[in-house]
């Protein structure tokens, strides 16, 4: 888990330097929405499209757009997966070539 993380931080860094502000993971743009579940704000789906394009990709981004949303809305970068980066590739959600986690931001209550 931290490696992904650290991974997502450096693909990060290096997409601060791509010339049209576009974030690559695994080399490919990706762009991650979290949407909350439920109203509840601690509980969030992470989808990102073109899955096939990278799956690797498009877990670092979802783990990405996972990250950001807890440490701006909770400050830390702590998540409870349910489905997340150490899901096996063969029991990830895909559903109609998006990659789709699931996690909860601890809130610290």
């Amino acid at each position: 888990m931290k490696a992904m993380i650290c991974a997502v931080l450096a693909v990060t860094l290096l997409a601060g330097c791509n010339i049209n502000d576009r974030r690559l993971f695994d080399g490919v743009p990706f762009a991650p929405k979290v949407r909350k579940v439920d109203r509840a704000l601690d509980e969030i789906t992470i989808s990102v499209k073109g899955a096939s394009r990278s799956i690797e990709g498009a877990q670092q981004a979802a783990v990405f757009g996972a990250v950001d949303y807890c440490v701006n809305l909770y400050g830390s970068s702590d998540i409870e997966w349910q489905i997340g980066p150490d899901t096996p590739v063969d029991q990830l959600n895909l559903q109609n070539d998006t990659l789709v986690f699931r996690g909860r931001c601890p809130d610290g209550r």
